[in-house]
């Protein structure tokens, strides 16, 4: 029933300030314009209020607003997982739906005023790596190149939520994902190779004296450093339940 906003001044600190908000803001999205600081959340009906610029709280006297009310018949989810820009001479609100029998589609949203009225498009739907629910929601980033991608999620049963990325063109100041809105599973990013390929590694657990994974390894959650080890039997990993 809370929403927490943590910020600091040196994002490599270990020491955040963390504020609360007596309400839930689901799915929020953050926009900082010229001084002010607004937040977008909700599910079908999605909403915007204006918080204090430090966003320590909602900004006195302010009231929520519905800014889009996604259509009805034939979804069963509605617009859910909000992304807010203010990109050129338009405001976007990029969310997913779910037509009842059909994948995820990435839907946008612009205007030129920040309060609307938005107007629609689909820029994204279709099947996904052998999977028929598609892709659900995520935002884009422009490279230092000035090429924009989308980084979204997919739904992997037990593995989880793994990240998947599209390239984005912009036609007609819509930014459509993928291949004219199909996912596309291959092409080139207009990036120079950086370090080594973190995907995968060898699996020999021959480490120094210390306890520390290779970053290759990744937990499903949290661990306890209690109970595990890569040291107590050299070159094994060691997990204790």
């Amino acid at each position: 029933g809370k929403t927490y906003i943590y910020k600091t001044n040196d994002i490599r600190s270990s020491h955040w300030e963390r504020s609360v908000i007596n309400r839930p803001f689901h799915d929020a999205s953050m926009l900082f314009e010229n001084g002010h600081l607004y937040i977008v959340w909700g599910n079908g009906d999605l909403r915007i209020i204006e918080l204090e610029p430090d966003g320590s709280g909602i900004k006195a006297g302010e009231e929520e607003k519905v800014l889009i009310s996604a259509p009805k018949e034939g979804y069963g989810l509605r617009a859910e997982g909000s992304h807010f820009y203010h990109i050129g001479d338009y405001y976007y609100l990029l969310e997913i739906n779910w037509p009842i029998g059909g994948p995820r589609t990435e839907r946008c949203w612009r205007s030129k005023e920040l309060f609307g009225e938005y107007e629609s498009k689909v820029i994204l739907s279709g099947p996904f790596d052998g999977r028929g629910d598609g892709v659900a929601q995520g935002g884009i980033i422009q490279t230092q190149k000035g090429d924009w991608y989308a980084i979204m999620f997919q739904d992997h049963g037990a593995v989880g939520r793994i990240p998947t990325l599209q390239p984005v063109t912009w036609i007609e100041d819509w930014p459509i994902l993928g291949e004219n809105t199909i996912p596309v599973k291959q092409f080139s990013v207009n990036l120079s190779e950086s370090g080594k390929n973190r995907v995968w590694a060898n699996d020999e657990f021959d480490y120094d004296s210390e306890d520390k994974l290779d970053l290759v390894w990744q937990w499903n959650h949290k661990p306890d450093n209690a109970l595990w080890s890569t040291t107590e039997r050299q070159g094994w990993l060691r997990l204790k339940t």
